[in-house]
C-alpha cells in the first residue's frame, strides 16, 4: 500500500477531516447564507469543539474563502470535461449535464457539497480578488463554447457575452431549488433546463418589445406635499442601498456611505431607515413590489402568455440598468434575521409562481412551447437576477438591444437546429 494511502498517513486524515469541514461549511453557507452560519454551529453538526476546528481554520471568513476556492475547482474541473465536446453547442452540453449529475451526486452523498458563489463581496480585499479573477475566468471559457457554437454553425449567431451572463449564472442558480428534488428527479430536471436554453420558450421567434417610456422617468416633484416627499426620500435609500448591497454585499456595505452618497447628514438618515438590516428589507419589499407592478401591467397588455413574459421581462431589465435600478439580488436574502427572511423568501416565490402562470397560459394558448413549468420558472426568476450583473460586465448603449441580446436564449434559444418534434 502506498504510504499517501494509508489510513494511518496523518496528511491523509488531515485533507479527509478537512474536505468533511468544508462540505458541511458549505451547506450551511448555502441555505442559511454566511452572516448567519457560527463556526461553533458547524462545529455543532460535526461534533466538534470549537478548539478543534480551529485546528484546521481560524476564522469564519477564512473559511468561506476556502469553500469558495473548493466551488472554483470544482467548476474549472467540469470546464475542462466539457471542452472536450467537437463543436460549441456539445461543450454547452456535456457543461450542463456533467453539472447536474454533480448535483444528483450531492444529492446521493456519494461527493462533498460545494459553496454557491454568491457572496464573493463579502471576503477581504485579497481573497475578493482572487475568486472574482477566478469567477471571471469561467465565465470566460463559458463564453468562450459559445463564440466556438457561433463559427462553427452549431450554434445560431447571438451576442456571446450576453448570453453567457444568462447562461453561466442561471447554471449556478440551479443549486438553489435543486434541493427540492429528489435525486432521481435532478438528470430529468436538467435535461428541461438544456432544452429551453437550446431551443427556447417561444414556439416561434417574435419581436422583442421595446423599452416602456415611463420606466426611468423622473418622479413628479412632491412639491409641499410632506407624505409624498417623505416617500420620495424612502425610495432614494431603496435604490441606492440596493446598489450597494448588490455591488458590496451585506457585510460590505456601510450605512454612512450610503448616506454621504446621498448627501444627507446621518441623523437624517435614521429619520427614515432604522438599521442596515431594516433597509435591506425594504430593498426586497420595493424590488418586490416593482416585479409584482410589471407583472400586472403585462397581464393587461399583453395577447398571449408568451407576450406577457416579454413584455415584463423586458420592463424588470430596463428598470435594472436605468436610474430607478437596480433590483435587489435574491441571494441577500440569507442577511436578514429569520422572520424577514421567512417573509422575503415567501414573497418571492409568490411573483415566480406568476412566472410560471404566465408560462403555463402560453403552453394553453400555443404561444410557448410545452416545457417544463417548474424549470422554466425558475430560469426566468434566475434571469432577472442575472440581469443585475449587466451594467457591472457589460456596456449599455442600447437598453432595447441590450435586453434582446440578453433574453434570447430564454425565448429563442442558441441551438442551430430546430427543436425535435413533440413525442
Amino acid at each position: 500500500m502506498a504510504a499517501s494511502a494509508s489510513p494511518f498517513n496523518r496528511q491523509r486524515q488531515h485533507r479527509q477531516k478537512r474536505q468533511i469541514i468544508l462540505s458541511e461549511a458549505a451547506k450551511l453557507f448555502n441555505r442559511k447564507g454566511t452572516r448567519s452560519t457560527t463556526l461553533a454551529e458547524i462545529a455543532a453538526r460535526l461534533e466538534l469543539t470549537k478548539t478543534s476546528l480551529y485546528y484546521y481554520v481560524k476564522t469564519k471568513e477564512e473559511l468561506v474563502y476556502q469553500c469558495y476556492r473548493q466551488s472554483c475547482d470544482e467548476q474549472q474541473a467540469l470546464l475542462r470535461q466539457a471542452d472536450s465536446g467537437a463543436s460549441g453547442r456539445e461543450k454547452i452540453e456535456l457543461l450542463t449535464r456533467g453539472y447536474f449529475q454533480t448535483c444528483r451526486d450531492i444529492a446521493l452523498k456519494r461527493r462533498a457539497e460545494t459553496a454557491i458563489l454568491t457572496e464573493i463581496k463579502t471576503l477581504k480585499d485579497s481573497q475578493r480578488k482572487e475568486i472574482s479573477r477566478r469567477y471571471q475566468a469561467l465565465y470566460s471559457d463559458v463564453r468562450s463554447f459559445i463564440e466556438q457554437g457561433i463559427a462553427d454553425a452549431s450554434l445560431k449567431a447571438c451576442e456571446p457575452s450576453a448570453t453567457a451572463l444568462l447562461f453561466f449564472f442561471n447554471l449556478q442558480w440551479t443549486a438553489t431549488w435543486l434541493r427540492g428534488l429528489s435525486a432521481e428527479e435532478i438528470p430529468v430536471a436538467g435535461e428541461s433546463f438544456l432544452n429551453i436554453c437550446l431551443y427556447g420558450l417561444a414556439t416561434r421567434a417574435r419581436p422583442h418589445p421595446r423599452q416602456n417610456a415611463e420606466i426611468g422617468a423622473p418622479a413628479v416633484a412632491a412639491g409641499f406635499d410632506r407624505k409624498a416627499q417623505n416617500q420620495l426620500k424612502q425610495e432614494a435609500f431603496f435604490r441606492v442601498g440596493s446598489r450597494y448591497f448588490n455591488h458590496k454585499g451585506f457585510r460590505g456595505t456601510s450605512l454612512d456611505e450610503i448616506a454621504a452618497a446621498l448627501e444627507v447628514t446621518k441623523g437624517a438618515f435614521y429619520y427614515h431607515i432604522q438599521n442596515k438590516e431594516g433597509l435591506l428589507y425594504e430593498c426586497f419589499r420595493r424590488t418586490l413590489e416593482l416585479t409584482r407592478t410589471m407583472q400586472a401591467s403585462a397581464s393587461r397588455q399583453g395577447r398571449d402568455g408568451l407576450e406577457k413574459l416579454q413584455l415584463c421581462l423586458h420592463d424588470l431589465f430596463c428598470i435594472q440598468t436605468s436610474s430607478e435600478g437596480p433590483l435587489v439580488r435574491y441571494n441577500l436574502a440569507t442577511s436578514l434575521d429569520s422572520q424577514r427572511r421567512r417573509k422575503v423568501i415567501e414573497l418571492i416565490r409568490n411573483t415566480d409562481r406568476q412566472f410560471r402562470r404566465f408560462v403555463q397560459q402560453g403552453i394553453e394558448d400555443g404561444s410557448i412551447r410545452a416545457i417544463n413549468t417548474v424549470v422554466a420558472e425558475q430560469l426566468i426568476s434566475g434571469s432577472v437576477n442575472a440581469s443585475a450583473d449587466w451594467t457591472e460586465r457589460l456596456p449599455l448603449k442600447d437598453p432595447n438591444k441590450a435586453a434582446a441580446d440578453f433574453y434570447q436564449l430564454l425565448f429563442t434559444g442558441i441551438s442551430a437546429e430546430r427543436p425535435p418534434a413533440a413525442g
